[in-house]
């Protein structure tokens, strides 16, 4: 399946949650006040759709929690008619490298600078409540294998998403080649599994790593994609914030790091930001 492919129904109402990276609390805030999940975090958002834009792993305590919570509500989602989208991240780009076996990218993903230390860790107190004392870090890459639960999944996860008339993306989408749907996932892909760790996009380059989205690049996407805005994260914010006069929104808005975060909500012509505590406000339209 060619992951940026774009829906073929597309739904009425979409919510938008940026990088979790561990905080799993506040997840359950924001799907709580979008009306996405119910007191006992079962999915009650009937046909909407969720889309999480990536990072849902490291630094908080309890990455494994929130992922685990959306696989779920991914199928739950559908059985009620509809979907959780959880994007690739470039943590979740690191945690793929680890699976692979590749030393420099573990050592990498569980620095401090990257956070991956915390993931291990949850997983670490997982396994000792399990009484699992044995080879904790060979069993802990291998979740992230090919052939591992989060491996797994994350190669059925976008890189790049269409729904009606908003692109997402974890950091942004420059290239017009990006518009050819499934073409960022392959350049993803061919590269991780030809174990080509050196290649831009797996080192700091990509939608999955940029922090330097050239506009006119990012408008061009926008136009050959007929779309009126791309929502990324990637990049914390004082809040949801948008740029390009309303072409580019940021939805990292630090619900991991104290923010106060805040979920995109899209229906029809009208989209507004709405806070952990149910409050709302709007986002400006586009200006073409």
């Amino acid at each position: 399946m060619a992951a940026s492919r774009p829906d073929p129904a597309p739904a009425r109402r979409v919510v938008a949650v940026g990088d979790v990276h561990g905080a799993c609390d506040e997840l359950v805030r924001h799907l709580k006040a979008t009306g996405l999940v119910d007191g006992s975090l079962r999915w009650v958002g009937g046909r909407t759709h969720l889309v999480q834009t990536g990072d849902v792993l490291d630094r908080g305590p309890a990455p494994l929690a929130a992922l685990d919570l959306l696989m779920r509500l991914a199928v739950e989602a559908a059985e009620a008619g509809g979907r959780v989208y959880a994007l690739l991240g470039n943590h979740e780009l690191m945690a793929v490298e680890s699976g692979l076996g590749d030393p420099l990218s573990r050592t990498c993903w569980l620095s401090p600078a990257n956070g991956g230390a915390a993931t291990f860790a949850e997983w670490r107190r997982r396994s000792l409540e399990r009484g699992d004392r044995d080879r904790p870090g060979q069993v802990f890459f291998s979740l992230f294998a090919p052939t591992g639960r989060y491996g797994r999944w994350f190669r059925q996860s976008p890189a790049v998403l269409k729904l009606g008339s908003t692109l997402f993306c974890h950091a942004g989408l420059d290239d017009p080649r990006g518009a050819t749907p499934g073409w960022a996932e392959a350049v993803l892909w061919t590269a991780l599994d030809a174990r080509d760790f050196t290649h831009p996009w797996l080192c700091g380059a990509g939608p999955l790593w940029t922090r330097q989205l050239r506009p006119d690049g990012v408008i061009a996407v926008l136009e050959l994609l007929g779309c009126r805005r791309m929502v990324v994260g990637h990049t914390p914010q004082p809040s949801v914030r948008a740029f390009l006069g309303g072409r580019l929104v940021n939805i990292d808005a630090g619900m991991w790091c104290g923010g106060p975060g805040g979920a995109l909500v899209i229906e029809g012509d009208r989209v507004e930001v709405v806070s952990p505590d149910g409050s709302s406000r709007p986002l400006p339209a586009p200006r073409h």
